[in-house]
């Protein structure tokens, strides 16, 4: 699919929360909010009721026209939960039917996980660093950090919770989902979905480089500051 005919479903990050234990469920949720949002794009600029407006979002979405009534129920119902999320993350329809219509492993799904979770941390943002602790909970379909030892994680997702498996997810990600990670060994990683791996690297080092910079400076001011001083206390 090019880029200018690509379609999103947008839904609240909690939706997300239990798509290892019923990601059919979620899934079906996930379209309904999808046609929801989109159709409430319409109706601010175009005349027409909220069915109307869901069969324009339906037929852009390329979705058959069908229980619009109860879509729109589902829906407000989601998104007037106390626990709808403000964060709202993107999924590209071709993804989305790749994962409605297919078998998936746990693996996969757990990678579908991964990329939303950047993709909502990301926004329009053309790369950040992120923790593994930040990008799990967004994975889980928290919009906050959460503490993995609180029971709030999915037991199928704290078998993830490891270096050795956020490392195999990181490298799927970069090879299958276009997804430029880079770690210079300090607390967290970079993503991105707009910089090449050269571009990122450059970014962060640039960035790196300036700080350490600033640090050496100040560390030489203080060390400046400390020896007049000993020198005026001398006189």
């Amino acid at each position: 699919m090019a880029k200018d005919t690509e379609r999103y479903f947008n839904f609240p990050i909690n939706l997300l929360q239990n798509f290892l234990g019923n990601s059919n469920e979620v899934l079906h949720d996930i379209v309904d909010v999808g046609i929801y949002l989109k159709s409430l794009q319409y109706k601010s600029s175009l005349e027409g009721d909220d069915a109307e407006m869901m069969e324009k979002s339906m037929k852009y979405l390329c979705i058959q026209k069908s229980r619009i009534d109860e879509r729109i129920s589902n829906a407000k119902k989601i998104l007037n939960s106390k626990n709808c999320s403000r964060v709202i993350v993107g999924l590209n329809t071709k993804i989305f039917w790749q994962f409605y219509k297919n078998e998936k492993s746990e693996l996969d799904k757990v990678c579908l996980l991964a990329y939303l979770a950047i993709k909502s941390i990301l926004g329009t943002k053309p790369y950040c660093k992120i923790t593994n602790e930040y990008w799990f909970s967004r994975m889980a379909g928290y919009s906050s950090t959460i503490d993995k030892n609180e029971n709030h994680l999915p037991n199928e997702l704290i078998r993830y919770y490891n270096h050795y498996q956020a490392r195999k997810i990181k490298f799927i990600l970069a090879t299958e989902w276009h997804v430029v990670n880079y770690s210079n060994h300090n607390r967290g990683f970079y993503v991105s979905l707009k910089l090449t791996d050269e571009e990122l690297i450059y970014q962060v080092e640039k960035k790196r480089k300036s700080y350490l910079e600033k640090q050496y400076r100040a560390k030489q001011k203080n060390a400046r500051e400390v020896a007049l001083s000993k020198l005026n206390s001398a006189k």
